[in-house]
């Protein structure tokens, strides 16, 4: 009953793409109706991802330069950074 949700993540976004943008509407209607907020930067599709769970590793160890790697790098310094102090 106590479990609050700080915010949203999008996932595999397809950038410049009309169905990225709807997806993005989409979440962003379901953030306000949970009372949270969709969390930057929405981590982009790439390949390495898939490549990473098949090598049974993070994304971040299995190829840290790959867009998805430094998305989540910049949505957990970013995430820190806000709830660091409450």
């Amino acid at each position: 009953p106590s479990l609050r949700i700080c915010g949203l993540v999008l996932v595999a976004y397809p950038i410049g793409t009309r169905l990225g943008e709807a997806v993005k509407e989409k979440l962003d209607v379901t953030a306000r109706n949970l009372g949270a907020k969709v969390l930057e930067p929405p981590i982009r599709r790439t390949i390495k991802v898939e490549e990473a769970h098949f090598a049974h590793k993070p994304v971040i160890y299995y190829d840290s330069k790959c867009t998805a790697a430094q998305d989540y790098t910049e949505l957990v310094h970013h995430f820190l950074e806000v709830h660091r102090n409450g």
